[in-house]
């Protein structure tokens, strides 16, 4: 696993609003639903517990949803 960034000059915004941007890519030979559930669920239960109680997170794009 790698964590960084391709470019470091992107501005993110959703709705308007100023936010951080994670792209998550799918490995050569994985199952693209099951790595979707993953994130979703590693997102829901790990993370958002280290959050601020003001931040919140949001999945903008999902590209699964095609797959389905």
């Amino acid at each position: 696993m790698e964590l960084g960034a391709q470019v470091y000059n992107i501005r993110g915004r959703l709705n308007g609003r100023p936010s951080a941007v994670m792209a998550i890519y799918q490995l050569p030979g994985s199952n693209a639903l099951d790595a979707a559930e993953r994130v979703k669920k590693t997102h829901g239960t790990e993370f958002k517990g280290h959050f601020p109680p003001d931040l919140e997170y949001a999945i903008s794009l999902d590209t699964t949803l095609a797959v389905v």
